[in-house]
């Protein structure tokens, strides 16, 4: 009888350790870039036991992080042109100044190619707003295999081409090392935590986590130039028709520089970060893991802004 209770004992032992060290080496797989001083550092916060909590919520159905809209907001009343870029699904210009459009920034974003510590390769992405001062985009738009990480990145609140508006830079963020260093495209997403409360004037999109999304209803939005050449923001319709543990696919339309806008149902919860296009576009879903980190980094923001 003792042998027994003795066995039990060390392999619960073992499975309780192999799971702190499959948790710990997830950790360890985050690296942070300090935008203010260029410097980065490996991150890691205690999720065990939330990933415990949010894999059980999952199992059993979803997780749902609420969106926020500030009372002075109006919500969206519809589209304004439209564009055909897949058979079927066509791409919309929206109101960028209703929500949950507000929530969705344009990226201009600038890499230093000859090693003289300035940005003089430009580029543009999007991004969306999660948080008091936290936003989520591709892990692309601030890291390039070839030039490193960005030198300097300009977000736009409700970008208007014509207006003169101004920009916001980003404290800190987050990516995983499996992408930056093994070109991952399973782990292309970046955490961003501004440098000011602009959730306080966009609001926020919600986020959730759920193994069932397959056939879901999901737009996908982010700025673009069209035509003139002119920065817009546009959307397109579609369904979400694959998924795995860190990726879905979707027949939603896409277009350049859209990289980094949100995967989003109509109650404005975010379920992914689009990514990548093709004949079947796709992004990485909101796992249960970047689930939690981006509930902590949300939380950050509530208490730092209060």
């Amino acid at each position: 009888m003792e042998k027994k209770i003795m066995y039990c004992v060390i392999v619960c032992s073992i499975m309780f350790w192999c799971f702190a060290i499959n948790v710990k080496a997830e950790e360890n797989d985050l690296i942070m870039y300090d935008y203010v001083h260029q410097t980065e550092h490996k991150y890691s916060i205690g999720l065990d036991r939330k990933l415990q909590k949010t894999k059980k919520k999952e199992s059993i159905g979803e997780s749902i992080a609420k969106p926020f809209i500030p009372d002075s907001m109006s919500s969206c009343n519809g589209d304004v042109s439209t564009y055909s870029i897949i058979q079927g699904h066509d791409l919309n210009m929206v109101d960028r100044t209703k929500f949950p459009y507000t929530t969705i920034t344009h990226l201009d974003i600038g890499f230093d190619t000859t090693g003289d510590g300035k940005a003089d390769y430009w580029c543009y992405g999007s991004g969306y707003i999660v948080g008091p001062d936290v936003m989520v985009t591709a892990g692309h738009c601030f890291w390039s295999k070839k030039y490193g990480w960005a030198k300097e990145v300009r977000t736009y609140l409700m970008y208007e081409q014509n207006l003169s508006r101004e920009y916001y830079y980003p404290a800190s963020w987050i990516t995983s090392t499996a992408y930056t260093q093994g070109g991952d495209s399973e782990y292309d997403w970046c955490v961003v935590t501004m440098q000011q409360n602009v959730g306080a004037t966009t609001g926020w999109v919600g986020f959730g986590v759920s193994s069932s999304l397959v056939n879901k209803d999901i737009r996908v939005a982010g700025f673009t130039q069209w035509e003139s050449m002119n920065i817009h923001l546009f959307e397109s319709y579609g369904q979400i028709k694959q998924q795995n543990e860190r990726i879905i696919g979707y027949n939603a339309s896409t277009t350049e520089a859209q990289a980094g806008g949100p995967v989003f149902d109509e109650d404005g919860i975010a379920w992914g970060i689009h990514t990548t296009g093709g004949a079947l576009n796709s992004g990485c879903t909101i796992n249960s893991y970047l689930f939690d980190l981006l509930s902590s980094k949300r939380e950050e923001g509530i208490n730092k802004y209060k």
